[in-house]
Order: C-alpha cells, then sequence, then structure tokens
C-alpha cells in the first residue's frame, strides 16, 4: 500500500485535514480517485475511505471503494469494499449489533489486503502517483 499513503503523505496535513480537505485525483482516461475520512470505525480507530467513482443518471458510484481503518502508528487496515456496479458490499470488520462489539471476518481481510496490493500498484501504473506529486508541488 505504497502508493496510497504516499498519496496521502503528499497531499493531506494529517486524517482530520481529510474532513475538510478530501483529496480527488484526476489522471486522463481513468476513474478520478477521491480519498477522504468518513470517521470512527468498529474499532474506534478513523476510517478513510478511498474510492474510484463515475456518475450514472445522477448517482456516483463506486468502482470500487475500499474502506481502511488508520491505526496510531498509520498503518492502513482494510476494513470493506463495495462495488456499485454489481451490488457488492463485504465488511471485513464491523459493529455487531447485539453486542456493540468490533467483529471480524480473518479470510475476507486476507481477500481485502491481496486486492489493495494488486490496486495499490495498478494506481502507480495508471499515473495517479505522479498526479499527486503534480498536486504537491502546485500548492
Amino acid at each position: 500500500m505504497r502508493t496510497i499513503q504516499r498519496v496521502f503523505e503528499l497531499l493531506a496535513e494529517n486524517i482530520e485535514g481529510l474532513k475538510e480537505n478530501p483529496i480527488l485525483l484526476e489522471v486522463q482516461t481513468f476513474m478520478p480517485l477521491s480519498i477522504e475520512l468518513v470517521g470512527p470505525g468498529p474499532r474506534g480507530m478513523p476510517v478513510v475511505a478511498m474510492k474510484h467513482f463515475y456518475e450514472q443518471h445522477g448517482d456516483i458510484c463506486r468502482d470500487p471503494e475500499v474502506e481502511f481503518e488508520i491505526d496510531e502508528s498509520g498503518n492502513w487496515h482494510p476494513i470493506s469494499y463495495r462495488q456499485d456496479s454489481i451490488g457488492l458490499k463485504q465488511e471485513a470488520v464491523f459493529l455487531d449489533p447485539d453486542s456493540g462489539m468490533a467483529m471480524i471476518r480473518p479470510k475476507l481481510i486476507k481477500d481485502l489486503n491481496r486486492f489493495v496490493k494488486i490496486w495499490d500498484r495498478n494506481l502507480t501504473e495508471q499515473g495517479f502517483l505522479e498526479a499527486a506529486k503534480r498536486m504537491a508541488e502546485e500548492r
């Protein structure tokens, strides 16, 4: 997740800064990439949503969106995946409605980590890291 973390480091002062200034990166021929603060997660850590998106019939569609909990050391932990075009939403870490405790699906976390690793590499190849560097220089 080096690309994802590097984009964040280049364009956000801190996690709370995403609340007022979400990141929006555009690279020609690819869907825009958004990184924004969602709020507290099921384990009490801040949650950042990262997504490619497009508009269809006036609605914003995520293609895909991954939510990450960010721990005190700055490590990003994927907790959910969403793909609107196929109606898929998977939560690897969530609050149990009865107990209020965080529930964890280890196999899904493993799958999300594999996906994020591929997505991270694709973001570099597609030019999103270079776009973030250019945006940081313009500030």
